[in-house]
């Protein structure tokens, strides 16, 4: 699968995985056989879903699609099971299943899932810091929507409308990698950790402290070097 070519080297400490419903287009119906095509009936008519996981950056490393009848939780095992290893798997209580647990724990992986409000466990152990960054798979679902033929489903088979999610998802991860500057260059030219922040989708700053945030000395010239070169002023080498 191109899309598989196209992940290289997903930071997985972390793992975000969700599910959205995709409106079905009337167009959409009517291929031959009796397989129903990924389509299915919920409270929207006929709807599809897709079924995300991404990576510590917010960007993509697997997907399925299913009828949009199927809850997360069904088809959670068929997402998980291919996913790298992990140190923790973060998704939303829908996903509060004995099985999926055990799963996530087979690979050798923390649940950081919410367990449903009549659970006799509690949530004494959630680690609730690392569940605020699950916006990152929700924020990569909403992106993926801004291709029109995904946003609204035209595509009467299953193999299309994936091959176009696959597309979407391989854009989608060559366009932040290529459009991103090192984050670690920024900091070490004093742009604020905030503004970077926004620019990657993260609402506070503690993914950029975590990953980025390191002084690189040697892209990190003097202010007063950096300001006379803005004002036109020649600079030597040494920057004096």
């Amino acid at each position: 699968m191109l899309f598989k070519n196209l992940v290289s080297e997903p930071d997985t400490e972390w793992e975000f995985i969700d599910g959205s419903y995709v409106k079905a287009h009337q167009h959409s119906a009517g291929a031959r056989g009796a397989d129903s095509q990924a389509i299915g009936k919920s409270r929207a008519g006929n709807t599809t879903k897709i079924h995300l996981a991404v990576d510590s950056y917010g960007l993509p490393i697997e997907f399925t699609v299913t009828g949009g009848e199927i809850h997360d939780s069904t088809a959670a095992s068929e997402l998980i099971e291919p996913l790298p290893p992990a140190k923790a798997v973060v998704a939303d209580k829908g996903y509060d299943s004995g099985k999926i647990r055990e799963q996530i724990k087979n690979k050798g992986a923390n649940a950081a899932i919410p367990r449903r409000s009549n659970s006799v466990i509690g949530n004494a152990d959630m680690d609730w810091s690392l569940y605020r960054h699950r916006h990152l798979v929700e924020n990569a679902l909403a992106r993926l929507k801004h291709f029109r033929g995904l946003a609204t489903r035209y595509d009467k088979l299953k193999r299309n409308y994936q091959s176009g999610v696959a597309m979407a998802c391989g854009f989608y991860g060559c366009r932040c990698n290529e459009t991103s500057t090192d984050p670690s260059q920024m900091v070490s030219n004093y742009v604020s950790l905030e503004w970077i922040s926004r620019q990657l989708g993260h609402s506070d700053t503690s993914m950029v402290k975590k990953h980025y945030a390191k002084w690189i000395p040697d892209d990190s010239p003097k202010m007063a070097a950096k300001i006379s070169q803005q004002l036109g002023f020649i600079v030597d080498s040494s920057g004096q």
